[in-house]
This record gives structure tokens, C-alpha cells and sequence, in this order.
């Protein structure tokens, strides 16, 4: 039996709305939150953001905020954390329900229960449709790795930095500082 395939406009009433996204029509189960992702993804946008408004650079969002990316089928893919650059916001884009087009820097945040196969899944369609840098966290293995479209991904560890390279110039974010003590190796307890 074929999926259902639903429209933006479909998919924006839905009641489990955000708890699935779109991908060319077809709805995309979003992996649960966990307390470490949550505290990461905070970390992230807190950063972020108060960067951004800093130097008047645009919009910072979190909270899996939904970009429009195709229309017939239609998918809606929301990231993490995201930015987009003040020449890019419309008049109106508070009015409505996602942004259209991808953003300019999109962050995604790797817990156990998430796989990796599901981030791998939503950048192509980020990078297809005008998002140039992506950021992904891995909580489990203490780094992360930054994307760009036709590139090989680049690992950054604990004591490495990310750089907001030609997209927020002169932001800078310590890996560490944003999965410090969300994964700590398991210590035997003795007699256990």
C-alpha cells in the first residue's frame, strides 16, 4: 500500500505536529528528545543566538523550526538549531509557518536513541535547497563534524572549535562547551 502523502498545508494541522516532518510527502517521525540533547541543542542557541543578535546578523531558532525546502511533493525539514541571515528574512516571514528555503547554517544534535542515518537522510535535502554549512553533534562520541555541500565531512573533537567560517564570520564555538559532561564514560562500581 502506498504512503500517504501530505502537503505543508496538510501537514501544518496535524495534531502530533512537531513530532514528524515532511519529506516529499511523506511524514518523517522525529526521534524523542533526551535530556543531554536538549541540553546541548540549549547550549548551542544560547551561544548562537545572543551572537547573532549581537551583530544584527539575523535569526537564530530552535525548537525543530520547520523550512519549507520543496513544494509538489512538499517537505518541511527542521533542524535542531538554526540560522538564517537578516537579507534572507521576508517582511513577513513571522507571519507564517516555516521559513522557505533551507537555512544558512543548519545544527543537528546525535543522541544514542537517534541514528545517524536520519541526519544523514535530511542534509542532502537541506544542501539541495540553499543550506551551505551544517553542524552535527555527536553526544555519544564526544564530537562534531562539520558538512558542507559536495565535501567530505570534517570531525572536530572535544578541544576543537567551530568556526562560523563565511556564514557568521568571526563566531566561534567550543565543541567542548557544548558536550562537556553529556556523556561520560560508565565507571564500574566494585562488587558489581
Amino acid at each position: 500500500m502506498p504512503a500517504t502523502l501530505y502537503t505543508a498545508e496538510e501537514f501544518a494541522r496535524l495534531p502530533d505536529y512537531p513530532r514528524y516532518e515532511l519529506d516529499r510527502g511523506v511524514l518523517v517521525p522525529m526521534t524523542e528528545t533526551s535530556a543531554p540533547q536538549g541540553i546541548a541543542c540549549s547550549r548551542i542557541h544560547r551561544r548562537m543566538a545572543n551572537f547573532v543578535e549581537e551583530q544584527g546578523l539575523g535569526e537564530c531558532v530552535c525548537n525543530d523550526t520547520g523550512f519549507q525546502l520543496e513544494w509538489n511533493p512538499d517537505t518541511v525539514r527542521a533542524p535542531d538549531v538554526s540560522f538564517v541571515r537578516a537579507e534572507r528574512l521576508p517582511e513577513d516571514w513571522n507571519e507564517g509557518t516555516w521559513f522557505e528555503g533551507g537555512p544558512d547554517l543548519a545544527v543537528e544534535v546525535i543522541w544514542a536513541r537517534s541514528t545517524r542515518g536520519e541526519v544523514r537522510k535530511k542534509l542532502p535535502r537541506l544542501f539541495e535547497n540553499g543550506c551551505p554549512l551544517a553542524w552535527v553533534f555527536d553526544i555519544k562520541r564526544n564530537h562534531a563534524e562539520v558538512h558542507r555541500p559536495g565535501r567530505e565531512p570534517r570531525i572536530v573533537g572535544m578541544d576543537g572549535e567551530l568556526d562560523g567560517e563565511d556564514i557568521l564570520p568571526g563566531f566561534k564555538l567550543r565543541v567542548g562547551d557544548v558536550l562537556k559532561g553529556l556523556y561520560p564514560p560508565r565507571r564500574r562500581v566494585k562488587g558489581s
